[in-house]
């Protein structure tokens, strides 16, 4: 098969996670945000530092444990309305104004994070992240210097973690794979494998 390089990012999508425990599989785990989309400028993913625990025995290396990796996805988007700020951030105050006021102290809700990346060759890369949860957000305001602007986008970081029931984290597909579900099934609803 050949390869291609990816060169976009695009349908940023939001499904809250309904189960907080996530204990269980169930069958409405997740609630598809409709509201407030994102618009995505950059997605980096970083797996952390994931060494591996070893043990030796008998002058050998004899077991090997390996640690669930910390992945941060740092989004950079056009904005984040404040809308999706309150959601993100776990917060539920807005007057009869429409002013956001936000607490400390909140926990912020876990939700899946999905994109659609463009490759060269005219496919997709679909990716689901099943448990997310959004760090409290940096926001910078700047200026106008004369005739010069100065865009200032958004940026999310989140830690993506293994769901608790079945230690799933993500799922990827290319859209031209042989046998690859329809976009419409991959991102009506969080996508769930099949596995035999």
């Amino acid at each position: 098969m050949a390869t291609s390089s990816r060169v976009g990012l695009r349908d940023l999508k939001i499904a809250w996670l309904n189960n907080a425990t996530d204990t269980e599989a169930v069958a409405a785990a997740y609630t598809m945000e409709s509201g407030v989309t994102l618009e995505a400028i950059e997605a980096s993913i970083s797996v952390g530092n994931a060494e591996a625990d070893i043990q030796y025995a008998d002058d050998i290396e004899s077991d090997v444990l390996m640690p669930d990796p910390e992945i941060t996805i740092s989004l950079e988007v056009k904005e984040v309305p404040l809308a999706m700020q309150r959601l993100l951030m776990g917060q539920a105050v807005k007057d009869a104004n429409g002013v956001y006021k936000f607490e400390s102290g909140k926990t912020p809700p876990y939700f899946a994070l999905g994109f659609k990346s463009k490759k060269r060759s005219g496919a997709d890369r679909w990716v689901w992240y099943y448990k997310c949860r959004a760090k409290p957000m940096d926001e910078t305001f700047h200026t106008k210097e004369g005739g010069t602007i100065t865009r200032q986008a958004d940026r999310l970081e989140i830690v993506s973690i293994k769901r608790t029931h079945d230690g799933y984290v993500s799922a990827k597909v290319d859209s031209d794979l042989i046998g690859a579900p329809t976009a419409s099934l991959f991102f009506d609803a969080v996508y769930e494998a099949d596995l035999d």
